[in-house]
């Protein structure tokens, strides 16, 4: 099953609520609910159909507001790291988790469709769920109730042995979550059965999670669905001739692809603006960076493979807001090259408090920012901040960096003077007014900026053992002509 982190739900205080017994023991496999005979079974999918034909009505109605967040991810193989999302947040009185498909369609045709194209997967909707061809080709079996305090009752399904075995196509497998408190359906989960043996539940399957407007109806709160891509792997032979031939050596799972959506807030009715009737959040990655530069709140943490970004703040730490999952993340720094600095280890938004994580050392660091700048490397940098008289950083304005080397002393024998060589580094500021001066040697340097009829100076000096000097320099333009 996958493990997936769900909104909390509201619960209308109003509800009549009958709890379901403490303790639920196994009972044999029951195919074809609608011929049941269990006591247990009947009782407790009987609630189970009343919160799907609930949700099923209120997307129905289209007369309810919500708030939705939607996001497609592609994932790594095995369907655990993140590496691109695209999220959107709209506002509508009906929204659709799953595309629906007929479920007599998906009786004789199956859960996957492929052509030319590649494969398309279905995912089963309250309806599908609620039709009479689902409930004849499963089989339902409640199990023991399971949870912290046993606060699940659990009724797995799988397709029915010999339907499976004539019809030859991917089907669903899966378990309804009921809260024994409540007797309410929290959540379904589903896997595909009868893809190829090399692909696992968490690269094919998805969950529902239900919840209820207080005093209101229910709704579908959250929904993912998993779907592998699946290519072949080429092998490199070698022959005599050093030529090199490919052969497939096997299919494999390329990557995964996830699509799925939460909803944020709902309320009653259609209301023109969002009532705190019922609210969600994301999960949060957080990172907390040591050591803690002084230069940290002009950075941002980004989730790589994505435009998801937040900034530092003064101690180091930030956080952000994602769909379920595991992130790899990166530093964006305020100045040198636009790649970001990937960090060390990833974050995952089951932790609950924030994950250190260790920023490289000076000369990795130098190295990241300078490694663009010609002759940069193994030398030092400087950083800082052109502003105006008002503070504002000014941007695009050139600042130059000079230094006198090559000192050459006057000798009696050859008569030479005292004569040295006048060097020079330059970049410009960027949006914010940030720069980042590379190339420089030890000793005394000065640094120049001008914007029109304004100019700042500053000087610097450079010890043996710095990199990156420490502290920022601020240039401070004075005079006309800077806006």
């Amino acid at each position: 099953m996958l493990n997936v982190m769900l909104p909390a739900r509201a619960v209308g205080a109003q509800e009549a609520v009958q709890a379901l017994p403490v303790v639920i023991s196994k009972e044999r496999a029951t195919c074809d609910l609608t011929r049941a005979t269990s006591e247990a079974l009947v009782q407790v999918w009987t609630r189970i159909r009343a919160t799907l034909e609930q949700a099923e009505a209120t997307q129905q109605a289209k007369k309810h507001a919500f708030e939705l967040y939607q996001f497609e991810r592609t994932l790594d193989p095995d369907g655990r790291v993140v590496r691109r999302i695209v999220q959107r947040t709209q506002s509508g009185n009906a929204f659709t988790s799953f595309t629906p498909r007929n479920a007599d369609t998906l009786a004789l045709h199956g859960y996957v469709r492929e052509d030319a194209s590649g494969a398309t997967y279905f995912a089963p909707s309250a309806a599908t769920l609620l039709s009479e061809p689902f409930l004849r080709t499963h089989c339902f079996q409640l199990q023991p109730t399971r949870g912290a305090g046993n606060s699940s009752v659990v009724v797995e399904f799988t397709p029915a042995a010999s339907s499976l075995a004539a019809r030859r196509f991917v089907d669903v497998a899966g378990a309804y979550w009921v809260d024994r408190a409540t007797a309410r359906l929290d959540s379904v989960q589903f896997r595909y059965v009868g893809l190829p043996e090399f692909v696992t539940a968490a690269q094919a399957g998805g969950t529902v999670a239900f919840a209820r407007i207080a005093d209101g109806p229910v709704f579908v709160s959250a929904w993912s669905m998993r779907m592998p891509r699946i290519g072949e792997r080429p092998r490199a032979n070698d022959d005599r001739l050093r030529r090199s031939t490919y052969s497939t050596e096997r299919r494999i799972v390329v990557d995964v692809q996830e699509e799925g959506g939460v909803v944020l807030a709902a309320s009653v009715g259609g209301a023109s603006s969002l009532n705190s009737a019922y609210r969600a959040n994301l999960p949060q990655v957080q990172v907390q960076l040591t050591p803690v530069p002084n230069w940290i709140a002009r950075a941002r943490v980004e989730v790589q493979g994505t435009s998801l970004s937040q900034r530092f703040d003064s101690s180091g730490s930030a956080s952000l807001r994602v769909p379920p999952g595991r992130y790899t993340l990166a530093i964006g720094l305020p100045f040198g090259p636009s790649e970001s600095l990937p960090l060390e280890g990833i974050a995952d938004t089951k932790e609950t408090r924030p994950r250190t994580m260790q920023l490289p050392d000076p000369d990795r660091l130098l190295r990241h920012m300078c490694e663009a700048k010609e002759n940069g490397r193994g030398k030092a940098a400087v950083w800082g901040t052109v502003r105006d008289s008002l503070g504002r950083g000014v941007s695009n304005v050139p600042v130059n960096a000079s230094w006198y080397g090559n000192v050459r002393l006057p000798t009696s024998a050859s008569g030479d003077r005292l004569s040295a060589v006048k060097q020079e580094a330059t970049t410009r500021t960027g949006s914010g007014g940030e720069f980042l001066l590379c190339s420089l040697p030890t000793g005394d340097v000065l640094i120049e900026t001008q914007a029109g009829d304004a100019a700042a100076t500053g000087r610097i000096k450079i010890a043996d053992r710095d990199r990156l000097l420490p502290d920022e320099l601020v240039l401070v333009l004075q005079g006309r002509g800077v806006r």
